[in-house]
C-alpha cells in the first residue's frame, strides 16, 4: 500500500514518529502542549534532549521485541518466478545473442573488447514478454555496462498499469518504476554525472518494496516504493530504445546511442539469502 512502515515512541508527555525505510522527516509532539499534533518539533534545539531520550527509547523497544522493517507480506510470494540469469546479452561475430535462451536478437557493430554499438535506429532490440523476465516478477535486477557518449535510454518496458525504465539523462544514470493502482506513483532514483567517454556500470533492482542503483559498484540510493510493482506490463523489453507509451514520465524520449559491453538481468535468490542471515547464532 502507499502508506510507509511507521514506528513510534510515547510518553505521557510526548510522541515520537519515525519512517525507517522511507527516510521521511521525523516527527516529535509536544502533546501537554500541542495535543492535536499541529507542531513538529524534531528539529527544535529546545527539544533536543528529549528528542536524544525518545530514540533511545525507540530503539531499546525494537531490540526487547526483534522487530525489524523488513517484513515480508504472507500473502505474495517472496520470490516471484525463478532465480538466476534471466537475458543475458552477446555481442557474436556481428550479432546480438541473448545467452539466456532467447537467442539472436539481431545484427550489430561490434568492437574487439566485446561490446556493440546501439545507433538510436528505429528498429530497437526487441524481446518479447516473458512474466519470468519482467519486473513485476521480483526481486529483478538489470546490470549495463557501457561507455558514457549521449543521453538515451537503456532499457524500457510499459503497460497500462506498470512501467519500468534505465536511462541516461544530463550525463547521469537514472532508474524509475511507475505504479497505477487508483492512484499513479512514481518512483525515479538518479546516479552521479558520469565522464563522457568512460564506462560505466549501473546495476538497478526492483524489489516488492524497493527500488534501488548502484553505479560502478557504489550505492547510490535504496528507497521504498509506494506501491509494489505487482502487475505485469505484458510488454516487450526493448533494449537501447524507449517503450511507447513512455514507462514513466521521467523517461527520456529518445533512443540509447552508445557502446555496451555487458547487458544482464537476473533475479537474485534474496530468499536463500535471508534465511541464512536469519539463521546465524546471534552473539
Amino acid at each position: 500500500h502507499a502508506i510507509p512502515t511507521m514506528t513510534a515512541v510515547r510518553t505521557k508527555r510526548m510522541k515520537l514518529v519515525r519512517y525507517p525505510t522511507a527516510g521521511d522527516l521525523d516527527e516529535l509532539y509536544d502533546l501537554a502542549n500541542d495535543p492535536a499534533e499541529m507542531t513538529n518539533v524534531v528539529n527544535d534545539p529546545a527539544y533536543a534532549a528529549e528528542r536524544a531520550r525518545l530514540e533511545r527509547l525507540l530503539v531499546q523497544s525494537q531490540e526487547e521485541v526483534g522487530w525489524s522493517p523488513r517484513v515480508f507480506p504472507r500473502n505474495l510470494q517472496r520470490v516471484r518466478g525463478e532465480t538466476g540469469v534471466l537475458v543475458d546479452l552477446q555481442a557474436q561475430r556481428g550479432r546480438l545473442v541473448d545467452g539466456a535462451g532467447s537467442g539472436v536478437l539481431g545484427t550489430v557493430e561490434t568492437a574487439a573488447d566485446g561490446s556493440w554499438t546501439l545507433d538510436g535506429g528505429r528498429s530497437p532490440m526487441s524481446l518479447a514478454f516473458d512474466r519470468r523476465r519482467d519486473p513485476s516478477s521480483w526481486p529483478y535486477e538489470v546490470e549495463v555496462q557501457f561507455r558514457v557518449g549521449g543521453d538515451g535510454v537503456l532499457l524500457s518496458t510499459s503497460g497500462p498499469d506498470s512501467g519500468f525504465s534505465v536511462f541516461v539523462e544530463d550525463g547521469r544514470p537514472a532508474v524509475s518504476t511507475r505504479v497505477k493502482t487508483w492512484i499513479t506513483t512514481t518512483t525515479t532514483i538518479d546516479g552521479p554525472r558520469l565522464a563522457e567517454g568512460a564506462w560505466a556500470n549501473v546495476r538497478a533492482r526492483v524489489d516488492f518494496n524497493e527500488l534501488s542503483l548502484a553505479v560502478n559498484d557504489t550505492l547510490v540510493e535504496r528507497v521504498a516504493l509506494p506501491l509494489p510493482l505487482k502487475r505485469p506490463t505484458n510488454s516487450p523489453l526493448l533494449v537501447g530504445a524507449p517503450s511507447a507509451p513512455r514507462a514513466t514520465r521521467d523517461t527520456p524520449t529518445q533512443p540509447f546511442r552508445g557502446s555496451i559491453q555487458r547487458f544482464r538481468i537476473s533475479r537474485p535468490d534474496v530468499q536463500r539469502a535471508e534465511s541464512s542471515v536469519a539463521s546465524r547464532p546471534k552473539n
